[in-house]
């Protein structure tokens, strides 16, 4: 079965990782301000794009193609985002805090014999 929105997949697919990526080594607050700025660049190219994509087929019609193209795609940019912050701060920070600790006291209990 073929996606009649890949872009959106993508949109949520990437915007996934990187927050992802970017929770583990940034605070949530620096974290949660390039989210939001980073929003604020996608919701505007895509505007664009879209603007200019509706124009040829829908004239009368191109600001509201793009303002529903930008709405619809900015909740799955939003939830992307806090999707891959939730997993990062929540689940995994306590998942490798536990393996950690856990390696740890074996290998300080090893290092006792």
């Amino acid at each position: 079965m073929t996606s009649l929105d890949t872009v959106g997949n993508e949109t949520l697919k990437w915007t996934f990782w990187v927050f992802l990526l970017l929770s583990f080594f940034l605070s949530l607050k620096n974290t949660i301000f390039l989210l939001f700025f980073s929003y604020f660049i996608y919701s505007l190219a895509l505007f664009l794009i879209s603007f200019s994509w509706a124009k040829d087929p829908h004239p009368e019609k191109a600001k509201e193609i793009a303002f529903f193209v930008v709405l619809f795609h900015s909740f799955l940019f939003l939830l992307g985002g806090v999707l891959g912050i939730l997993t990062t701060k929540g689940f995994l920070k306590d998942l490798i805090f536990w393996s950690v600790n856990q390696i740890s006291e074996i290998f300080s209990t090893l290092w006792k014999f």
